[in-house]
């Protein structure tokens, strides 16, 4: 829901107020309708069967907002014309809780058809409310005829905690349980400087210089810590006992809340962005662009064991007949001495650099065409998982909790294309039909070769070679459109039927491979062995749209 109101205070000056909101209630249940038979994974297959494997859970989402905005005119200060823009931006309520269970409390674990082990847990309530309060003040100043400078700041104030929660059972029904809430999980104040520019270099404006900084912060979501919530329940599990016929061998036991906790003096991640282009203008429809971006990233929330102990030793890594030396960090403390805490970390690093050139020949003698080379380096820390960052929430278990997340982890990221180009274009071709093409050329994505290591702490998977040591195939791929209209006889009304082809050329590019060299699936390139999944095969979709 959406509601907006504006008026004008005469010629020179507007005010804006929108306000709107969003809520959502969903339900992730069984589909055959049983909440109450817990559901099976035979660990050889990862087959599930009898039931759901996942939680029974009620997800819902509750987010306002309200904005307003003073626009005003100048052409009496200092110099030139100033459009000036102050406004108020408000998400007073936004929350987003989780809650429910297994069906019954319980998971069960098969080996083949014989009984291995089960997951108990009492039903979880989980959730998070954000709540922002931001103002801003621009300047879109001109300063004459071919010169333009853009100021703005903006302060935001950002506050993080975790509601009080009723518990659900797997029915979803109430249990009467309530979770109390936890206020002032985190609380930031950010100030974001904002200069940019823009300068015709010649008086035709054929060719225009435009420049840009500024310092963006990251935008926190509840998921990212609703783990620490007083209703995250533990994980326990128990070995089935053949004596007995019953689970009651216990396994290991995992509480998300112990030895868990959010810095007080968390503050916000930032990047400071720098973009230079320039635009010529060669023919009346045609044009050429050339860019410069880059972002640097500093203050990362990540997750540190701040009170763990752990000592390095070797492990000795063999991969096609040659071995390798790998440092790795065994925890020498108890688990029960580790301390999980979000915080910031001055020992990660995240930058990105990319040049782009565009070619755009706008819509005239019944064709256009746009067209894009990009080149762009991104360096990151991040797992070794493909074509993905691997961050993931920030719960204990996160990226950088543990010192072998660190391993050969700074290089390329996961979803860094050296060489991407871009054709885009259509053709109005006779009879009235419309014909267009558009073609993705992507060169392949990095990534690492990972290895099981086993420590104290349980197996990690370390990047033995890091991303950009190997690369996927590239990817060539065509998307392809055909329409034509036929008018039916009365003013207004026509017939447009179309035909979208996607990967018209089907090709099978891998997207996602096993990296992790320990198993015997290990993707080499050769065959199909280790690819888990392609680009989407060849789709075709015919539609029919009726105007009017």
């Amino acid at each position: 829901m959406i509601a907006q109101w504006s008026h004008t205070f005469g010629s020179a000056t507007l005010l804006e107020v929108k306000g709107g909101g969003v809520y959502i209630n969903k339900d992730y249940v069984p589909q055959i309708g049983d909440r109450i038979t817990p559901g099976h994974i035979d660990v050889l297959t990862g087959a599930a069967s009898v039931n759901r494997a996942s939680a029974n859970n009620r997800d819902l989402e509750n987010r306002q907002n309200l904005n307003a905005t003073l626009s005003h005119t100048a052409t009496d200060f200092i110099k030139g014309t100033h459009e000036f823009k102050f406004g108020v931006q408000m998400t007073p309520w936004n929350t987003s809780t989780i809650r429910g269970g297994y069906a019954s409390g319980k998971l069960f674990y098969d080996l083949g058809t014989a009984p291995y082990y089960v997951l108990t847990q009492e039903p979880y309530a989980q959730g998070g409310t954000i709540k922002m309060y931001g103002t801003f003040a621009q300047d879109d100043w001109t300063l004459n005829d071919r010169a333009t400078i853009n100021l703005g700041i903006r302060y935001d104030r950002t506050n993080g905690s975790v509601p009080s929660l009723e518990q659900l059972d797997s029915t979803l029904e109430p249990t009467g349980k309530r979770f109390p809430g936890i206020p002032d999980v985190f609380r930031f104040n950010d100030v974001s400087p904002r200069l940019g520019f823009a300068v015709k270099l010649d008086q035709s404006a054929k060719t225009v210089l435009k420049g840009h900084w500024g310092r963006y912060f990251s935008k926190v979501i509840a998921p990212q810590f609703q783990g620490i919530s007083p209703g995250s329940t533990a994980f326990n599990y128990f070995f089935f006992n053949d004596q007995t016929g019953k689970y009651d061998i216990p396994y290991y036991s995992i509480d998300p809340k112990a030895n868990y906790a959010v810095d007080p003096h968390l503050s916000n991640q930032w990047v400071d962005q720098y973009f230079v282009g320039i635009e010529r203008q060669l023919r009346p429809n045609f044009g050429v662009n050339i860019s410069f971006l880059m972002k640097k990233e500093g203050n990362f929330i990540r997750v540190r064991d701040v009170s763990g102990t752990y000592a390095a030793q070797s492990y000795l890594d063999t991969f096609n007949n040659r071995t390798q030396t790998l440092t790795v960090f065994n925890r020498t403390s108890p688990s029960s001495q580790s301390l999980y805490e979000v915080t910031n970390r001055d020992d990660f690093n995240q930058d990105y650099k990319s040049f782009t050139f565009e070619a755009n020949k706008r819509l005239s003698t019944r064709w256009q065409l746009q067209a894009s080379y990009t080149w762009q380096r991104s360096l990151i820390y991040a797992r070794g998982t493909v074509n993905s960052q691997g961050f993931g929430f920030l719960s204990r278990g996160a990226y950088g909790s543990d010192p072998n997340d660190l391993i050969n982890a700074y290089a390329r990221s996961g979803v860094d294309t050296t060489h991407a180009v871009r054709l885009s274009g259509s053709w109005e071709a006779p009879w009235g039909i419309h014909l267009g093409a558009t073609y993705f050329g992507d060169s392949g994505r990095p990534y690492a070769r990972i290895v099981r290591v086993p420590l104290s702490q349980g197996a990690r998977a370390v990047i033995a070679e890091p991303r950009g040591t190997y690369t996927l195939p590239a990817l060539n791929n065509v998307k392809m459109r055909l329409d034509k209209d036929f008018p039916l006889g009365r003013p207004g009304q026509r017939l447009r039927l179309s035909l979208d082809v996607q990967n018209l050329f089907n090709v099978d590019t891998p997207n996602s491979i096993q990296n992790n060299s320990s198993l015997e699936d290990y993707y080499t390139g050769a065959g199909h062995v280790g690819i888990l999944n392609v680009v989407p095969p060849r789709q075709a979709q015919v539609g029919i749209r009726f105007e009017f």
